[in-house]
């Protein structure tokens, strides 16, 4: 069975922003995911569908967003590793970002590298909004494999989707 790999989205982002983590081992942790995996493939489609929200207000952030991060998907051979991207810049018209999480599979890219990133190959978003994330659509179906502990930090942590 193909898996793709998905970085513990949510503790992940917060350790890449600088909050405290729920534990130490919960750090480097990445959660394999099956591609047919339909809870996921939802929330990767729903994330890109709100796209252009996270666009609006990362362009003119008005009520104290901060943070802006992209998921991003980075393939080598048959290894498939979903990484968080921090430092979102556009020059010559071209997005780029820094990798926010260790590899596990993949190995042509490194924690603090910058990259360019496709708009294809973006699989979630997140921004900070008084002490919540907004987005990170990806983290929801990874609960359910996650301690009761990390759950409740998580959901203490996740703002409300955007309806627009």
């Amino acid at each position: 069975m193909s898996r793709k790999l998905i970085t513990l989205t949510g503790l992940g982002a917060l350790l890449i922003l600088g909050l405290p983590a729920v534990t130490r081992a919960v750090e480097a942790r990445v959660i394999g995911v099956s591609e047919n995996d339909k809870a996921m493939n939802q929330a990767i489609a729903d994330a890109r569908a709100k796209l252009p929200h996270f666009w609006a207000v990362m362009a003119a952030p008005k009520n104290g967003e901060s943070d802006f991060c992209l998921k991003v998907k980075i393939t080598e051979g048959e290894a498939v590793e979903h990484f968080w991207c921090t430092d979102l810049r556009i020059e010559n018209g071209i997005l780029s970002g820094v990798i926010g999480n260790d590899a596990e599979m993949v190995k042509k890219v490194h924690l603090g590298q910058r990259i360019a990133i496709r708009t294809p190959d973006i699989s979630d978003w997140l921004y900070m909004k008084a002490d919540k994330m907004i987005g990170n659509y990806t983290v929801r179906p990874l609960m359910k494999s996650m301690s009761k502990e990390e759950v409740s930090f998580l959901k203490a942590k996740l703002g409300e989707l955007p309806k627009d």
